[in-house]
């Protein structure tokens, strides 16, 4: 083989990288360069340029032995083939083992997205089941509540329809057997039971429904009536109590314990009043009461009075007790209103005031009939006509001589 003969690249039988036979052939470039050739470059490179340049020199070569330089460079490739044959067996196992590494890995993600799915489904399962099973149980639990809410109002109906017969004769016998006093929860237990009364309006027609709101409305109107009642008897009984104890406080200052300094005459004195102290005063209500002839005859016991419209059922009571001394038995109160069909020269309504009409029931064994204030006199046949006469003159003359409402208060002879 001589200097300038290549490697044939017939010998490599096995597949390779491109990049890598490059690097290897490169790198076997300047063996390929003949020695002759490199002496003629060294002697006219100083005449071309006198550049300082290393001075190529063919290496020495000892006497006396034989030196085949074709061995060497045949040795020298195959050195360089067995290295370039073990980096490609290198470079293939490495790919090998990326590829399997990466099957691996594709396979553990497809294992884990089954698995991921799988997890999923059985969730939502559970979701399902779940959601289902609490509908179930709202279901459930509406449908008792309802029940339980019907069968309640089935026992109120039967108890309020079965209150006012029974309860009132249970709490009697109750009390019969406890023999002691009833408390003021039973007493208003008892009240109640006596006042709620049964509709049983199932039966009724529109006409004794309408007969039936109207009682109803008259029942609760007088339940207002008598709170209202009640309320200012409260508020009366408070103002009494905050006025005695005021007199008791200043009584106890002038007692007999501090020299009954505040005693004049036998009589007490009242301290001056100072900025902050109670005031003492003695309000008298401004009341009436007068006894009227009934227009609807009334019983024997019972005695009609218009009355104050301040006055409630308990101050008409206190009234006749405390100052008459006359027994009352129980009292029943209404409202009469004023009636407006008249009219007044301007031609407008006139309405009169309402009043208050109380009856009142007297104690036993109580009567009452109301007096003949103005006796008829007993007159004559002939006076009695002349008088009859004269009276039936005079009305008529009134009624001519009676203006005419519609004119305003206007004179007849003032116009046509």
């Amino acid at each position: 083989m001589s200097d300038t003969e290549e490697v044939p690249l017939c010998c490599i039988h096995t597949p390779f990288n491109l990049t890598v036979l490059i690097f290897h052939l490169v790198a076997l470039a300047p063996y390929q360069v003949p020695i002759d050739e490199a002496h003629e470059a060294a002697e006219e490179a100083p005449e071309e340029e006198e550049k300082p340049r290393i001075k190529l020199t063919a290496p020495k070569i000892p006497e006396g032995e034989k030196v085949d330089f074709d061995d060497i460079q045949k040795k020298r490739q195959n050195k360089d083939l067995i290295e370039l044959q073990a980096l490609i067996d290198s470079h293939f196992e490495a790919r090998r083992k990326e590829e399997e590494e990466l099957v691996a890995l594709k396979e553990r993600i497809e294992k884990r997205r089954a698995e991921r799915a799988e997890q999923q489904r059985i969730r939502a399962e559970k979701e399902k089941e779940r959601q289902a099973r609490l509908a179930e149980e709202k279901a459930r639990r509406e449908e008792e509540d309802a029940k339980r809410k019907a069968e309640d109002d089935l026992k109120k109906k039967k108890a309020l329809s079965s209150m006012g017969a029974t309860y009132s004769s249970y709490l009697a016998k109750a009390d019969q057997k406890r023999g002691k006093k009833q408390t003021a929860r039973e007493t208003k237990k008892k009240v109640l039971a006596e006042r709620r009364k049964p509709l049983n309006i199932d039966h009724l027609n529109e006409d004794k429904l309408r007969d039936k709101a109207k009682e109803l409305w008259d029942w609760l109107y007088q339940l207002e009536t008598e709170k209202y009642d009640f309320t200012e008897q409260i508020k009366r009984k408070k103002y009494e109590i905050v006025t005695l104890r005021n007199r008791i406080d200043q009584a106890q200052k002038h007692s007999k314990k501090a020299g009954a300094k505040g005693k004049v005459g036998g009589r007490w004195k009242y301290p001056l009043f100072q900025l902050g102290g109670p005031q003492l005063r003695i309000f008298r209500p401004n009341f009436f009461m007068l006894a009227v002839r009934p227009g609807v005859p009334q019983p024997e016991d019972t005695v009609q009075f218009r009355v104050s419209m301040e006055m409630t059922k308990v101050d008409i009571k206190n009234y006749l007790e405390k100052i008459y001394n006359v027994p009352v038995a129980a009292v029943r109160t209404r409202i009469q209103y004023g009636a407006n069909n008249k009219r007044n020269h301007k031609n407008q309504r006139v309405k009169k005031p309402d009043y208050k009409v109380a009856y009142v029931q007297l104690g036993q064994g109580q009567t009452f009939q109301f007096p003949n204030l103005f006796p008829e006199k007993e007159q004559d046949t002939e006076t009695r006509s002349f008088d009859d006469l004269k009276d039936k003159y005079m009305e008529r003359e009134k009624q001519r001589q009676k203006g005419d409402p519609r004119r305003g208060g206007v004179p007849d002879w003032f116009g046509l």
